[in-house]
């Protein structure tokens, strides 16, 4: 798998389609975001995530990254844990990839929010290939 991790081309974004897929439990929001490689392997590599508020920016609120090698016609299940999330819905969730590249996913809703004023809590785990 290292080989295969060195001679792939970092992923970009016009070859990758996502969708976001999140189920409300005890309050979080628990599912993942699917990815899938419709252009040649590549190393799918993130930098971070973001969630954006309308009219107020937006919430970096991941940064540790991670790198993974996509085969052509494969897709990434990137588990993800959201939990807080005060103020109005949010508009989109961003995967930010290794050289500026977005992939960015409609939300659909928003976890409880069980503490105003204190930050989103949003955690993306490795992901599987599929």
């Amino acid at each position: 798998m290292v080989a295969l991790l060195a001679a792939a081309a970092f992923c970009t974004g016009p070859q990758l389609r996502a969708t976001l897929e999140l189920q409300s439990a005890t309050g979080s929001l628990r599912g993942g975001a699917l990815v899938h490689n419709a252009g040649r392997t590549c190393t799918l590599a993130t930098t971070g995530a973001t969630i954006e508020r309308p009219g107020s920016g937006t919430d970096l609120s991941w940064e540790p990254g991670f790198h993974a090698v996509l085969p052509h016609a494969r897709t990434a299940w990137i588990p993800i844990v959201w939990r807080n999330w005060c103020g109005a819905p949010p508009t989109r969730f961003a995967l930010q990839l290794r050289g500026g590249a977005v992939i960015a996913m409609r939300t659909t809703g928003a976890p409880r929010c069980d503490a105003a004023g204190r930050p989103t809590d949003l955690n993306v785990g490795r992901p599987a290939i599929r």
